[in-house]
């Protein structure tokens, strides 16, 4: 699909090829939002895999029995969510009632146990890292900058055995939240102290959305009332998990622990999710690893072994939605009044690179946005692999095409009645830097 609605089909879709590298001194950077697992079971549209689907392949059940071809509900879907953000401000709150009632609808007639199950065929977190190891065996980068990763262990693990690391000297091996009771502030003393280049967010919904949903209620409750004492009752994961009592009594290792007893020894891989960068250890030796948890950024010094060149990559992710004031929000963390994004990525001495998920495109429709602050004239990541395609204040080019980075639509699987239906079609993966971009394949 396409950002008029339209559709594209394998016969005209241009195939994915690995492009060639300039030159030996060419750096390959891979930039990837992984969909963290704690997140991708939200009822996005996906193709139907499963053999026992029922009717066509291009369909989708109904709860009664019946099907409706899958171009059908995503063109209304996508119609519905435009025509109530199209309606004028005096009519606003009546259309956004209206869409509600109408996306409850869906979710009444095609949020089905068959859907459910093809979902998590497509999403399942297994399935989906063995075919992002086949990519990256395929481009082979010798950087990787990742956002939403709550398998860091794994990635460490099963990346370093292609080749890659995450931590200064190897040694520094990051342990999963649910194997240990620290507080934010401990979290970044021990990651920066061991060198590792990945910052998690604390206690974050990810996590508390995999003990919710992956752990049977009645155990996840006992588990909390025997901690706190007293049964939680309505309290939400979330309360209870960034209380002060919870802390006290173990917090997420004695939580663990418990879960364990009960029969749930895959409780101990759960993780936050959070922004990595890996690199190659046969090209780059580290100098060093820095965290900030106010730009929720990771930074790494490197010296390529061969011209011995040093270069600072970084990566962040910024927070979602796409109003005036979540972009606003966005704002207030790459233009931190202690210090801005691009001047904590600048390394004196060093090329510098920043990669990440933006949540917002050059073309976001605001007066201050987050493209136009990076490409003010005294930033110091001055050069964008977009630049080819948008001007300063984000408009495209003549004669240019605007990329995509991510294509997905939440459909009426979804937990989230408020997000069905929005498209979100355009390029928000970012890369900002000093270095000459014929180096950056």
């Amino acid at each position: 699909i396409n950002a008029e609605y339209g559709e594209r089909s394998p016969e005209n879709m241009e195939p994915w090829v690995v492009k060639p590298r300039s030159s030996d001194r060419s750096i390959r950077l891979m930039q990837w939002n992984l969909l963290a697992d704690g997140l991708s079971m939200d009822g996005f549209f996906v193709h139907p895999v499963l053999e026992d689907w029922p009717g066509d392949k291009d369909a989708i059940p109904t709860n009664d029995g019946e099907s409706v071809p899958m171009r059908e509900v995503l063109h209304a879907l996508l119609h519905a969510t435009a025509e109530a953000h199209a309606a004028p401000e005096e009519e606003r709150e009546q259309a956004e009632a209206e869409l509600m009632l109408t996306l409850e609808g869906y979710k009444n007639k095609f949020d089905t146990m068959k859907s459910r199950e093809n979902m998590m065929a497509v999403l399942e977190w297994d399935a989906r890292w063995s075919r992002i190891k086949t990519r990256i065996s395929e481009v082979q980068p010798d950087l990787i900058t990742v956002q939403e990763t709550d398998h860091t262990a794994q990635l460490e693990r099963e990346l370093g055995e292609m080749g890659y690391a995450l931590s200064r000297d190897g040694n520094g091996i990051h342990e999963p939240a649910m194997q240990s009771n620290r507080s934010r502030q401990e979290t970044l003393e021990v990651l920066q102290q061991q060198q590792i280049a990945f910052l998690p967010k604390y206690m974050s919904t990810c996590l508390q959305i995999r003990l919710r949903d992956r752990i049977p209620e009645h155990d996840l409750t006992a588990a909390l009332t025997e901690m706190l004492g007293a049964d939680p009752g309505p309290v939400s994961v979330r309360d209870a998990v960034r209380s002060r009592e919870f802390l006290d009594q173990g917090g997420l290792a004695a939580l663990s622990k418990l879960l364990v007893a009960k029969g749930h020894a895959e409780v101990t891989e759960f993780d936050n999710d959070g922004v990595a960068v890996f690199w190659k250890r046969d090209r780059f030796q580290v100098e060093r690893v820095d965290l900030s948890y106010e730009l929720n950024a990771v930074k790494v010094v490197l010296t390529e072994r061969s011209t011995g060149e040093r270069i600072a990559v970084c990566t962040t992710h910024l927070g979602s939605g796409s109003s005036n004031e979540n972009e606003s929000a966005r704002l207030r963390v790459v233009a931190a009044p202690s210090c801005t994004l691009d001047a904590w990525c600048a390394e004196p001495g060093a090329a510098s690179l920043l990669a990440m998920d933006a949540n917002s495109s050059p073309q976001f429709p605001a007066h201050k946005s987050v493209w136009r602050f990076l490409k003010r004239e005294d930033c110091a990541l001055g050069q964008s692999v977009w630049d080819s395609v948008f001007d300063v204040m984000g408009e495209t080019k003549p004669e240019t095409t605007a990329p995509v980075s991510v294509n997905k639509v939440r459909g009426p699987l979804s937990g989230q009645t408020n997000k069905i239906g929005h498209h979100a079609y355009e390029p928000v993966s970012y890369t900002h830097l000093t270095l000459p971009t014929k180096r950056i394949v």
